[in-house]
């Protein structure tokens, strides 16, 4: 079973300082990547914008951006504007809820204005200070990279730490985490959407990109998030064919799962229903289907919470003779469906459960349905 690659997203908004901070972030994220070739987590920055330009209205979807991110770095001036103080202060909300994981505050001194611009400006290191929030300042450019470069490598250190205490999730196959909303379609993804507009099927494309992952025989292999993307096109269109032959031939990581359930999510409701029909339908084919198949199966029904499939996904979970892997995937697609009416009957199951590994997912599932866990 291959190991699951982690892919980190960062955002990276600035306000005054220049292309010397952007070519900087650029080469520490490249060099980073490079480096880590070996290791499991890969770096992929969502975004890279000028956050606010206080003449200009607000950019439309940044705050949905920001919100999709693990890490977010910002390189800002000494003063910001009205616009500029809104995002800075929503930044900090999304942190101490727990939407993102970390800020790194970057505030670039060389930039400060003798007189601010706006009765409303944000004077950046006062605001840091009374939140209590550590950040950087930064007197000299070239100093930059190699703090930024510092700092990552020092996050990474402990986003490993992360993924080995989780490693008996990686060899059951699980993912991560409950990522379901969690995945941004970068700029390269968008204009395959734009150019191809409503036309999901297959492609010279989409057959190649599935192709090179399930022949892979490299399992550290990291496709791009655009392979991700073209992957999840071809499995749409299999589910709506009913091959689900497809579904059998490798274990499809976090960011596939991620990209089919965004793609099916913005099809029409028809389609929707008509793969999920499909999913249930292998779901209960044990004589006849592949393991791989109806735990993707599984799966997919949390991660497009469809909770009218709660009823089969609870008698997956509970049959004793099921495969273990497929009652295991039927456990964490319970706990995706947050419907608290499970809450009792997986309690319940816990109490009669007597193996390991079934137990663990059941306490996770369902603490994550009471909001105790991510």
């Amino acid at each position: 079973m291959p190991l699951l690659r982690t892919t980190e997203k960062i955002f990276i908004g600035y306000s005054q300082p220049t292309a010397q901070h952007k070519d900087a972030a650029e080469r520490v994220i490249a060099s980073i990547n490079n480096a880590n070739r070996h290791k499991q987590i890969q770096l992929y920055v969502c975004e890279y914008r000028r956050m606010v330009v206080d003449s200009l209205p607000l950019q439309a979807g940044i705050d949905r951006e920001i919100e999709a991110c693990d890490l977010v770095i910002l390189l800002f001036g000494a003063d910001v504007g009205p616009g500029l103080a809104w995002e800075t202060s929503f930044t900090l909300e999304l942190l101490k809820t727990g939407k993102i994981y970390k800020i790194l505050p970057y505030v670039f001194t060389e930039h400060a204005d003798d007189e601010p611009s706006s009765r409303k400006s944000l004077e950046v290191e006062r605001f840091y200070n009374s939140n209590n929030v550590l950040f950087y300042k930064i007197d000299r450019a070239p100093a930059f990279e190699d703090l930024l470069m510092n700092h990552i490598e020092l996050w990474l250190a402990e986003e490993e730490r992360i993924v080995e205490r989780q490693r008996d999730f990686l060899r059951r196959g699980l993912l991560r985490h409950f990522a379901i909303d969690d995945i941004v379609f970068g700029d390269d993804i968008r204009e395959i959407k734009k150019r191809d507009k409503d036309d999901l099927s297959p492609s010279p494309a989409t057959e190649e990109a599935y192709r090179n992952y399930v022949q892979g025989s490299d399992d550290m292999i990291r496709e791009e998030p655009v392979h991700y993307y073209l992957i999840a096109r071809h499995l749409r269109d299999a589910a709506l064919r009913n091959k689900h032959e497809l579904f059998s031939r490798a274990e499809f990581i976090n960011p596939i799962h991620q990209y089919l359930a965004a793609l099916l999510r913005q099809s029409d409701s028809a389609v929707r229903d008509k793969v999920i029909a499909q999913y249930e339908e292998w779901l209960r084919s044990r004589p006849t289907l592949s393991e791989r198949t109806r735990s993707f199966a599984a799966f997919q029904l949390g991660m497009l919470q469809a909770r009218k499939s709660a009823a089969l996904l609870l008698a997956v979970a509970r049959n004793h003779g099921e495969l273990k892997s497929v009652r295991h995937y039927a456990i964490y697609a319970l706990g995706m469906l947050r419907q608290r009416s499970m809450i009792v009957p997986l309690m319940d199951l816990y109490q009669d459960e007597t193996d390991a590994v079934i137990r663990d997912a059941l306490v996770n599932s369902i603490l994550f349905m009471m909001g105790v866990t991510e």
